[in-house]
Parts: C-alpha cells; sequence; structure tokens
C-alpha cells in the first residue's frame, strides 16, 4: 500500500528539473491553480472548466467585480472534493490593478486528519 492519499502527475514545469509526480498537498495545490488559471472555455469538451479571471481584470475594479471573483474562485474550490474551504480573502490594489487572493483550506485526508493550508496569489493586468 502507498503511503500517500492522492498522487498524480503535472506537466507544469516540464524541462525545468521539477517532478513530474506530484502527491498529495503538492498535488491538490497544482489542481486548484489548474483550475484558477485555466481561461474558461478553453477546454474542448468541458467548456465550464475554469475562470473568467483574467477577462475580469480587464474591466474596473468595482465591488462588483470582486463580487464576480469570488463567485468564479468559489466554483472552483466547490469543485474540489479532497478540500474543505475555510476562508478564502480578495485583496484589491486599485494603483496597480491587481488583486491578491488568499485561500484558506483542509485538506481532508484519510482517516480524518486535517491540515491547514495558506494558498496566496497574486493576478495582474
Amino acid at each position: 500500500m502507498s503511503d500517500y492519499q492522492f498522487k498524480g502527475y503535472s506537466s507544469f514545469g516540464f524541462g525545468q528539473k521539477l517532478s513530474l509526480f506530484l502527491t498529495d498537498v503538492e498535488l491538490v495545490k497544482r489542481d486548484i491553480l489548474n483550475g484558477l488559471f485555466t481561461v474558461k472555455g478553453s477546454v474542448p469538451k468541458n467548456r465550464k472548466f475554469g475562470t473568467s479571471i483574467s477577462v475580469l481584470l480587464m474591466k474596473p475594479m468595482t465591488d462588483d467585480l470582486f463580487n464576480q471573483l469570488e463567485d468564479e474562485i468559489r466554483v472552483v474550490l466547490n469543485n474540489e472534493p479532497r478540500i474543505q474551504t475555510q476562508q478564502l480573502l480578495i485583496i484589491p490594489d486599485r494603483s496597480t490593478k491587481s488583486v491578491t487572493i488568499n485561500i484558506v483550506f483542509v485538506l481532508i485526508t484519510f482517516p480524518s486528519s486535517f491540515e491547514t493550508i495558506d494558498l496566496y496569489l497574486n493576478f495582474e493586468d
């Protein structure tokens, strides 16, 4: 039996001597990042996968924009069955037209051990 709860492969970093084999926390983080950074509509046969974050950042920074960002991020997080989201913070910087996102989640592993993980992302126009 393997020591890993989750295992998979990622071609991110291919050719940069990064491992293609990912496990547990690193695999879940990569899957979340894939969902957030993939442009919605770009995956054949799964046009609902991804977000419109890159398009939204081109719009004026309003409260409505931040609500749309939060909705799109929550869809990605809610579609990840291996985590339970604890906190989602969206911190705008109107001067640089960027958004910092802090996602705090618990990786649900077996048997019932919980590890809290902070994921910080910065999106710029």
